[in-house]
Parts: C-alpha cells; sequence; structure tokens
C-alpha cells in the first residue's frame, strides 16, 4: 500500500511569468523504499484567482481519486516558480528506471540487496517485487509500477476526470 503526499501544485511559470501552471507531483513510501513523480499538466490562467478555480477542481478529483486510501494525504499548494519534472523509485539503495513498457521499474541489485533478499525473500516478493536473470547472465530486480502511479506518470486518466 502506498503512503505519501499526493500535491496538486500552481506555479508561476513562463519566460514573463505570465502564466500559472498546473502540476501532478507524488511522493509515496514503500516498506521497502520510496518513490517521487511530478509533472507538468497544463497552463491555467494569466490571473491567480483565475488559476486557483480551475485548480480547485484537479483538488477535488484528486482527493476523490485518493479517498480509498487513508495514508496518503492531498494537498494545494502555490510556488512563485516552477516545480521539477522527474520520475524515481528508491529501494534496498537501488535507484530503479521506468522500462520502456512502462509496465515495470528495474534496477541491478547489489550484495546489500542480495543479503536482505536471502534474509527476507517471501516479504520481498509480496512487496511486489521479484528477480530475473537476464541473457548476459547478469540479474535484474523489478517491481510493477502500480497502478496508482501508473495513472500520473504514463497516462491521463485523472486529466480526464476533470475535463483537462
Amino acid at each position: 500500500m502506498i503512503a505519501g503526499i499526493f500535491t496538486v501544485h500552481v506555479c508561476r511559470t513562463g519566460k514573463k511569468e505570465q502564466f500559472y501552471t498546473l502540476y501532478y507531483e507524488l511522493i509515496g513510501r514503500t516498506k521497502f523504499g520510496s518513490f517521487g513523480s511530478c509533472r507538468y499538466l497544463q497552463n491555467l490562467a494569466h490571473d491567480l484567482a483565475d488559476a486557483m478555480d480551475k485548480a480547485q477542481s484537479h483538488y477535488e478529483s484528486a482527493k476523490k481519486r485518493w479517498a480509498h486510501n487513508e495514508n496518503v494525504e492531498v494537498r494545494l499548494e502555490v510556488h512563485q516558480e516552477p516545480r521539477p519534472i522527474y520520475v524515481n523509485i528508491e529501494a534496498f539503495g537501488l535507484e530503479f528506471k521506468m522500462a520502456a513498457s512502462r509496465k515495470v521499474w528495474w534496477s541491478k541489485p547489489n550484495k546489500a540487496f542480495w543479503d536482505l533478499w536471502k534474509q527476507e525473500k517471501q516479504a520481498i516478493k509480496e512487496a511486489g517485487y521479484w528477480v530475473k536473470r537476464m541473457d548476459d547472465g547478469g540479474w535484474c530486480v523489478f517491481q510493477k509500477v502500480p497502478q496508482e502511479v501508473k495513472d500520473l506518470v504514463v497516462h491521463d486518466s485523472i486529466d480526464a476526470e476533470v475535463g483537462a
């Protein structure tokens, strides 16, 4: 289960700082690591009051989307600068990358991972991770991208909910 913070950001952007822009950010923790993603969604308005009116519908939609998970806090924040765009996940001291298929995270295991794997193999598997020997003889650790993260990072399903 994901525990974390989903933030709807309204930020001042543009060469002359003439726009207010919408970003979605999700920062979360799982039993074995953490992940984060921030993405640009759309320009909202030139005026802060208009931008906040539009952002409110995104905020309400996000609260509904995460209502099933009491461990996720939903926030609405205003900034005078744009948010950095990123996607990352860390677990077991490894940095994972999203596969081109956008269905799994992957990383090359290190000694610390293998030591933990020997001790907590079943718990790691129950958390959705698995290992696979690759064609070159090396190993990779995988985790399926959770649907909530996939919706945020990959698809525009949240956008469709608010008619963006």
